[in-house]
């Protein structure tokens, strides 16, 4: 999971426009983080780490570094 979360990490800080991001950082707590932030992550997660997230457990993952294991855990049983 640390590479998915190392790569993560910017991501979000992209999407959101907020520099200050780790792995605790909540998404309802990040300055910018809206829906069309939401999906605007949604839209670049999926292509870049070949996953088809469930769109409920995505929105239900309340940190970075939640996702990023949602995202591990997806390419692991891919394989």
């Amino acid at each position: 999971m640390s590479d998915v979360l190392t790569d993560l990490v910017p991501l979000v800080a992209e999407v959101s426009r907020t520099s200050e991001v780790t792995g605790e950082s909540r998404f309802e707590q990040l300055a910018e983080w809206s829906s069309m932030a939401a999906l605007r992550l949604l839209a670049q997660v999926e292509p870049r780490w070949n996953v088809r997230l469930d769109l409920r457990r995505y929105l239900a993952t309340e940190t970075v570094a939640e996702l990023a294991g949602v995202i591990a855990e997806l390419r692991s049983s891919s394989r």
